[in-house]
Order: structure tokens, then sequence, then C-alpha cells
């Protein structure tokens, strides 16, 4: 019995003891995270007229010496992403990309190579946020060995962004899919020329890829597209020819009636509804017979849409 009390008490006495160490040791990283807000808040409030000065170009370079502290180089990310996020100026985003390329490359470089997660998804993040092409060859050799999902979307991002060539060869080969919804944010970052790059491949893509593609030219609501879409409404897959229609009704530009009487007729409620829309923002005169006719359709949305078009 007494062998038992000592056990219990010895047991009392060590989670205590654990508790308190416990304690002491969140009371001292709290008050060291706290000194470290502190200290990047501090610098920001100390240098932020320095660093608009310089990546305005008012200044060739920075009045303050860097010292590359952790607290410094996050400071630093915080002003130069909200830059990149708010500014449309090409010389700041310029300027930002060669500060991060020349200062900050080696930073990153190691982060790519830390066993911690979070740690390489920062790296990732930033070099896209900087565009921090110099870094991007090792960010493609991550492929080589297992990254998780996160970081192989990432590195699709920069693939998008570097190398249109070895996104699609990723994008046929689909070696991780992905939602429509991710496809769309890589899709909606790609530029003028990537698209028409895609455009060549896009038979051989899967079709989830093809349809986040179509809505992507939806969203962007760019004329040029309406060529291309086209083209997609003569697929022979049915959901393809939906989305666009939908994606040339978003964009706004009307489309001679006699390029929708075959989905006007179709046997396909969905196509039928497309065409609707996109009828109403064609001139009454042209539009108003098919819409007539529609009115009288087998499903209640597309006579619903219809009668709210006349």
């Amino acid at each position: 019995m007494n062998e038992l009390i000592s056990f219990l008490l010895f047991l009392i006495v060590l989670l205590l003891l654990i508790f308190i160490l416990f304690f002491v040791y969140l009371l001292f990283y709290g008050r060291k995270r706290e000194q470290f807000e502190l200290n990047k808040d501090q610098y920001i409030k100390n240098n932020e007229l320095d660093w608009y000065l310089f990546l305005t170009g008012q200044e060739k370079e920075l009045n303050h010496k860097l010292t590359y502290e952790q607290y410094e180089v996050e400071a630093i990310e915080e002003m130069l992403i909200s830059y990149t996020r708010n500014a449309s100026d090409k010389n700041i985003l310029f300027n930002i990309q060669k500060f991060a390329s020349e200062n900050l490359l080696n930073f990153y470089r190691q982060q790519l190579k830390s066993s911690k997660w979070s740690i390489r998804m920062n790296a990732l993040y930033r070099i896209g946020d900087f565009k921090m092409k110099n870094l991007f060859d090792e960010c493609k050799k991550m492929l080589r060995k297992k990254v998780s999902k996160e970081e192989y979307f990432e590195i699709m991002i920069l693939c998008s962004y570097f190398d249109i060539s070895y996104f699609i060869e990723e994008l046929i080969a689909a070696k991780m899919v992905f939602s429509e919804y991710e496809y769309k944010k890589i899709f909606f970052g790609i530029s003028d020329q990537s698209e028409s790059e895609l455009e060549k491949q896009f038979e051989k893509l899967p079709l989830t890829t093809q349809l986040a593609y179509i809505d992507t030219l939806g969203l962007k609501r760019k004329a040029k597209s309406l060529v291309f879409l086209e083209k997609q409404r003569e697929s022979e897959q049915p959901e393809i020819r939906i989305r666009s229609l939908k994606a040339a009704y978003e964009i706004g530009v009307p489309i001679e009636v006699e390029k929708l009487e075959s989905f006007i007729a179709s046997p396909i409620w969905e196509e039928r509804l497309m065409s609707v829309r996109l009828l109403s923002i064609l001139p009454s005169e042209d539009s108003l017979a098919h819409l007539r006719t529609l009115i009288e359709d087998q499903n209640w949305w597309v006579r619903s849409k219809a009668a709210e078009v006349i």
C-alpha cells in the first residue's frame, strides 16, 4: 500500500514538473516571438519609405544596410508581397524581381532544401511571387523525388511562368490530378503567348483540364478567345461544347444566330439553355423568333430563361 502511495506521489510530482517545464517553455517562446514581431514591425516602420523610393526607382539603392536577420527577411517579404499584389507598375515589379533574384537567392535556395514542408512551401510561394527564374531549375529538380501534392501544385505554377513546354508536358502526363478550381488558379496566371502554346496541345489534355481551361477563358473575358471557343463548340464531348458556349456568353461578344441554330435545336437541354443566354445579347430582331420557340421548351429552366429574355 505504501509503495502504491509512493508511486502515485512520484507520478504526481513528475507530471507537475513536466507541466512547469512546458509552461516555462511556452512563456519563453511567447516572449521570444513577441520580440520577433516587434523587431519586424519596427523594421517596416523605419524603412518603408526607403523601400518605396528604391522600388519606384527614385533611389538606385537602399539607404540602410541589410543584415538578413530572420525578422528582417520576413519584414522584407511582407513589404515586397504587398507591392506585387497591389502594384501594376512594371518598373516596380521588375525592381522586386531584380532585388529578390540578387539578394534573396541563397535564402530561398536553403529553404528549398529544408526537411520541413512548411519552409519548402514558403520558398515556392515566394519564388512565384517574386518571379525568381534563377531558382526555377532547382524547383524542377524537386519533381525527381517524392513531393507533396501542394508542392507539386506550386511547382506547376512556376512551370506555367518559366517553361510553358514543360508545363504542358506535365499537364498531359497528369502525374497528379487537381480539381477544376485548382487548374483555373494556374491557368488564370498564364500569358497570352502561353495560352496559344497550350491551345495547340489542347486535344491531348485530360478532360478535367480542358474544361478548367475553357472556364478560365470565360473568366478572363478576352475577345481573342472566341476563335478557339468556336472550334471547341464542334467537339464530340457535350460538356466541352456546353462550357464553350458558357465561356462565349461570359466574354459578352454576340455570336451570329446561324452559328447557334444547332444548339437551339439540340437534344441536350444545357446547350439549349446556353443558347438562350447567347441569344439575350443579340439584337432582338435576330433572336426573337428563336426565343419564342424556346419559351415552349420541354425543360422548365430553358422556358424560364427564354421568358426572362423576352
